[in-house]
């Protein structure tokens, strides 16, 4: 068993998930009743309400062992509106993502990868810190696709200008494509700096793609809250690496420093 270590989000990007609307038992959503933006304090809300309490738990729960969940979505597109999510019956049925830019947050305490993209399309990830802690031998930055046989489209996604560190003697997995694709990620300008060992693997195999461009600097991070130094020479081109602002939560919220520690000096 183990505890169910922290995960610090900060959404500041626009989330525009469209390609399949919202199933429910009162039928569609209109699309126009949707948010095109979610504050800070909205979407910490949504995670608290649909979350259940913290506790100790074995393992993540990914149920499903089926591979054809997910061919129900073309026929959905062609017969409801967009600007909505399908919602599958378990949590990695939820994994499929189009139109998303991800920029501004800090992930850590992970399981298994800062990002699981299943068959997504017109995805970027760029201005994160991804934290693969003391683990990261055992872990990827992305997996990439969810092992489906036939040649499949993923045209458009991008990881770039992120910031990976860890604090371990291992080079973790670095990107793992599970999907046979002739559109592997765009990959490049993303910093990797390993605080106690000598490096973090960039590269990944031919269904996710590589590491075009990458950087080995310290990012200057300190503390719970990653804390970025003024002086930084991540924040420079090719990383451009834009300061995470905090602010996490409610009025009051305090990050408590339990879980995972992070990777840089704290």
């Amino acid at each position: 068993m183990m505890r169910r270590r922290l995960v610090f989000v900060l959404v500041t990007a626009l989330f525009s998930l469209s390609g399949v609307a919202l199933v429910g038992p009162r039928g569609e959503v209109a699309a126009d009743s949707l948010p095109k933006r979610l504050s800070d304090r909205a979407f910490w809300r949504m995670i608290v309400d649909f979350s259940e309490p913290g506790g100790v738990f074995g393992s993540d729960n990914l149920l499903s062992n089926e591979t054809t969940y997910q061919e129900i979505i073309p026929e959905l597109r062609k017969s409801l509106s967009a600007s909505g999510a399908y919602l599958g019956v378990g949590p990695d049925q939820n994994f499929t993502t189009h139109n998303v830019t991800i920029k501004g947050n800090i992930i850590a305490g992970m399981m298994s990868a800062c990002a699981q993209l299943n068959y997504p399309e017109n995805v970027s990830l760029t201005g994160n810190i991804c934290d693969l802690a003391s683990d990261s031998g055992y872990q990827s930055i992305v997996i990439y696709g969810r092992g489906k046989v036939d040649l499949i489209a993923m045209p458009n996604n991008k990881f770039e200008h992120n910031v990976v560190i860890s604090a371990s003697s291992g080079v973790g997995y670095g990107y793992y494509g599970a999907t046979k694709t002739l559109t592997p990620m765009e990959i490049t300008d993303n910093d990797y700096h390993n605080y106690v060992g000598s490096s973090i693997k960039s590269t990944g195999n031919s269904y996710v793609g590589s590491d075009s461009d990458p950087v080995s600097e310290n990012p200057g991070l300190s503390g719970w809250t990653y804390t970025s130094a003024k002086d930084a020479q991540v924040s420079d081109s090719p990383v451009s690496f834009t300061a995470v602002k905090g602010g996490w939560g409610p009025p009051g919220f305090t990050i408590p420093h339990t879980g995972t520690a992070p990777s840089c000096p704290h």
